[in-house]
């Protein structure tokens, strides 16, 4: 709060937050109610600021990739893809119920499905330079297009 500034841009990676890849009950790292408690505090504190806010949604995640990889059980990829699905739906849910615009950077990653996502991933859920690169130029042209800092219209 020392500062005010004109946009906030807030995102939530989620990739392997959730569930322990170990042990026989796949143990959650972070209980979906206290995930969904933590995103909405974000979101109701960044509403009471006056700045804009722009929500954006991370690049898509593999975890049945990353659990063939690792030999993981099914169970693990079923349950983290579960997991990321839900926090997407709510994360979407409180920006519409809050009139915060949501860019989706995720469907750009998928525009021309898995391989095409993948070559921009370094693994199964961060983006590599590419994808990177592709990130900050989507973001700046919505910046732009949109006119959401001062001076840019």
């Amino acid at each position: 709060t020392p500062f005010t500034p004109h946009l906030v841009i807030v995102s939530f990676i989620l990739g392997d937050s959730f569930i322990e890849p170990g042990g026989p009950a796949l143990r959650e790292r972070l209980p979906a109610e206290d995930a969904e408690r933590a995103i909405r505090d974000l979101l109701t504190h960044l509403r009471r600021t006056r700045a804009q806010i722009l929500h954006w949604t991370a690049n898509p995640a593999f975890p049945y990739d990353h659990a063939a990889e690792k030999r993981l059980p099914r169970e693990w990829a079923d349950r983290q893809a579960l997991r990321l699905s839900q926090a997407l739906t709510y994360t979407a849910h409180l920006c519409t119920q809050r009139d915060i615009p949501t860019v989706d950077f995720r469907s750009r990653f998928e525009v021309n499905g898995k391989a095409s996502a993948q070559k921009w991933m370094s693994d199964w859920c961060r983006h590599n330079a590419a994808g990177a690169r592709n990130i900050a130029v989507w973001m700046a042209g919505h910046l732009v297009a949109e006119k959401l800092l001062p001076g840019l219209g």
